[in-house]
């Protein structure tokens, strides 16, 4: 059986092993999408929507626990985690319901067809 895109324990999990935090990595794109799609919903408290905003002044602020001056790339380690918790915690506090209709949408969303070239079209048509 196929594992969904998204679950919650993979949220909750993320960074517990170096496999989750590949899948993680790997999901990364529909857990963004997942993150916009709950920014656009009006269920979506004032509140609630506040803390992905927190995440992006954290990571854009001159403030660190871990300098990236002094220890190089591993100064970014504060960052992500930081960020990795406001995330999870913006999806958490989302009502559980609307984030698992969006879970399902994103699920169910297929990619795009590419459409036929117009040449080929008029090309059958005339013949």
């Amino acid at each position: 059986m196929a594992q969904p895109f998204l679950s919650r324990s993979l949220i909750t999990k993320v960074l517990a092993s170096p496999g989750e935090a590949m899948r993680f990595l790997f999901h990364l794109p529909k857990l963004l999408l997942l993150i916009h799609r709950l920014m656009r919903d009006r269920r979506v408290s004032f509140f609630t929507k506040c803390i992905p905003y927190l995440a992006i002044v954290y990571i854009i602020s001159p403030i660190d626990i871990i300098k990236e001056f002094m220890f190089g790339p591993l100064g970014y380690i504060d960052d992500i985690v930081v960020t990795y918790y406001l995330l999870k915690t913006f999806v958490k506090m989302c009502p559980q319901p609307v984030v698992e209709e969006h879970v399902q949408q994103l699920s169910l969303k297929k990619p795009a067809k590419a459409k036929p070239n117009a040449k080929a079209q008029t090309h059958r048509s005339k013949g």
